[in-house]
């Protein structure tokens, strides 16, 4: 059903009790008023044609601009608000149209259509479903666009059933210019201020918009600014952080989830800022001592970035026998055993079953089942030493190396 106004023109049918306009026009009442005494109806019912007249005609105007009843109640700030919208839709290009899609969907033409989208172009819409998330707009059926408000996604419940929004295309999407509903402040305030989403402060998205104290606190409680997933790979540490930090600052956390386990020296590369090192008490990281699958706190201390948590040591690699194997932790501890036959007291060489990474500390022998034997050992280096026995004779013994 069309819309309707309540404000008719008087006076208007044919052969009405009117003056003609050129009586009217020559009449000396249009400066100074009609004087007391006896006016003529005519000259009366001239009047309130025009001002009917003209008041009809707004309203009509309006009813159909905005496709809404414009009733003559009273209410002069409603008629007042109402007529700034039909400027509005007007200044737009006429294009104001009633939405007839669905939830998120906008749908809806003018008349006459538009034959393309063109850049610059301006819709005002009435909204006939609250959006739940994200807005299309597909306008003269000329294709479903998406419906931005300051480059962002619309946000549920920024679009209001029942309420006029203007927007505006860029050439590739319709941007939303009129103030949508955001998260409502808990206090008033001069102006407009849009706040941001409690979910996109605690995830540093849309950083545009004010954030509340809730917020604030959540982003907080939450880590989220400061924690990322590796990407990279062993020895090579890679997280995105968001937001993403413009430079590295003495004080930036990193809290990672180790995408996998080093192998020796590691370096951390945050948002693309550059490869910096990680060390652990001042020290270059060892294998094994960032484990993948758990989390680890690094501090930039404005060279490298310090380890503030660090695996308990674990067995890294290991090879096991009668006659020789070792154990190494991630610490690059390492104990080793072999089997090792003196002959006489000719000092010999001999090499360690795995090198060590620095050189040996200790070492302890084992006797033989005949013999007491004493060996001493010498010439140590990473991975072997010397080796010389107490007997004349030949002797096996079993030899300990402990170090890291």
């Amino acid at each position: 059903m069309p819309a309707s106004t309540d404000f008719l023109p008087f006076a208007t049918g044919a052969g009405a009790n009117v003056v003609s306009q050129s009586v009217y026009a020559a009449d000396s009442a249009l400066s100074n008023g009609f004087s007391s005494g006896i006016a003529s109806s005519a000259k009366f019912n001239k009047v309130f044609r025009q001002a009917s007249f003209v008041a009809a005609g707004v309203a009509t105007w309006m009813a159909n601009a905005l496709n809404t009843n414009i009733p003559d109640d009273g209410n002069l700030s409603a008629f007042v608000a109402n007529l700034a919208l039909a400027v509005r839709a007007a200044a737009s290009g006429g294009n104001f149209i009633a939405d007839t899609g669905s939830v998120n969907t906008l749908i809806g033409t003018s008349s006459p259509a538009p034959t393309a989208l063109a850049a610059g172009m301006q819709v005002a819409i009435q909204i006939a479903n609250t959006n739940t998330g994200a807005v299309t707009f597909n306008y003269a059926g000329l294709g479903v666009k998406a419906v931005l408000s300051e480059g962002n996604a619309v946000k549920a419940g920024q679009m209001v059933a029942g309420q006029i929004y203007l927007l505006m295309y860029d050439g590739t999407q319709w941007e939303l210019l009129s103030v949508g509903v955001d998260v409502p402040a808990s206090t008033s305030q001069a102006g407009i201020v849009l706040l941001a989403a409690n979910s996109d402060v605690a995830a540093g998205t849309d950083t545009a918009k004010a954030a509340t104290a809730q917020g604030v606190a959540r982003a907080v409680q939450s880590g989220g600014y400061n924690y990322a997933a590796d990407s990279g790979s062993a020895n090579a540490i890679t997280v995105t952080l968001t937001p993403a930090p413009a430079a590295y600052s003495v004080g930036l956390v990193v809290e990672v989830l180790m995408n996998a386990t080093n192998t020796g020296a590691t370096t951390i590369n945050v948002n693309g800022l550059g490869a910096k090192t990680v060390q652990f008490n001042g020290a270059v990281l060892v294998a094994g001592q960032l484990v993948a699958g758990r989390i680890y706190s690094m501090i930039y201390d404005g060279t490298n970035f310090q380890l503030q948590t660090s695996a308990a040591p674990v067995i890294t690699a290991s090879s096991f026998s009668a006659s020789a194997g070792y154990i190494q932790w991630s610490n690059g501890f390492k104990i080793q055993w072999q089997t090792i036959t003196v002959t006489t007291t000719t000092t010999q060489s001999f090499s360690y079953p795995s090198a060590f990474n620095n050189a040996s500390v200790a070492w302890i022998n084992g006797d033989d089942a005949s013999n007491d034997v004493s060996v001493f050992v010498s010439g140590t280096t990473a991975s072997g030493a010397t080796v010389r026995s107490t007997l004349a004779s030949s002797a096996t013994c079993t030899l300990f190396s402990i170090g890291y």
